[in-house]
């Protein structure tokens, strides 16, 4: 998933990021603050792919995009493994057939794909 900077940011660990400019010369632009719930916080670089060294693999430092949570609900069947995905619980029970037989809540993160 790309980086966009004009969302909120964070390490890939989940640390808090205040982004403090992206026009720094050289490899790594990108000039944050990092919490890692320590006094003072962290001065930390990255490059404009929010990489905060030169890895193929990676880094728990790396800059990441906040990670956002999204309630859905959705209807099951009896003879279907699912029904449609609804963004809120009334919209669910409003379009529920009658051979209904369950109304599931789930939270769905952004950018995450499971196994």
């Amino acid at each position: 998933m790309k980086l966009d900077l004009n969302k909120p940011v964070q390490t890939r660990d989940g640390n808090k990021v205040r982004i403090l400019c992206t026009n720094r010369n050289g490899d790594m632009p990108i000039v944050g603050l990092v919490d890692q719930g320590v006094t003072p916080e962290t001065v930390v670089a990255w490059a404009l792919d929010g990489r905060s060294r030169v890895s193929v693999w990676g880094s728990q430092d790396d800059l990441i995009n906040v990670p956002i949570e999204r309630e859905v609900w959705v209807n099951g069947y009896e003879d279907k493994d699912f029904g449609s995905i609804y963004k809120t619980k009334e919209c669910a029970d409003r379009f529920a057939l009658s051979n209904r037989i369950s109304r599931q809540k789930f939270i769905i993160i952004e950018g995450q794909f499971d196994e």
